[in-house]
């Protein structure tokens, strides 16, 4: 086997290599744009939860029985 023979294993080994390096940054990626969506649902949720607690410590007791029997 001479130097070309040597050489083409060797580009060949790196080419590889960078093909697994960026496939696990595509699905690194992937899995922060995935994260970031969850967590962005979250705070949405949250903030409704937040403007449900304001409103029902805005009720009075009257008011808060009302809406629980559903009265109101």
């Amino acid at each position: 086997m001479g130097w070309l023979g040597l050489l083409k294993i060797v580009l060949s080994l790196a080419n590889s290599l960078a093909g697994i390096v960026r496939e696990k940054q595509l699905m690194d990626a992937g899995e922060a744009k995935a994260t970031a969506k969850a967590l962005t649902e979250i705070v949405k949720r949250l903030d409704v939860g937040k403007d449900v607690a304001a409103q029902i410590e805005a009720m009075s007791n009257d008011d808060l029985d009302a809406a629980l029997r559903g009265d109101r």
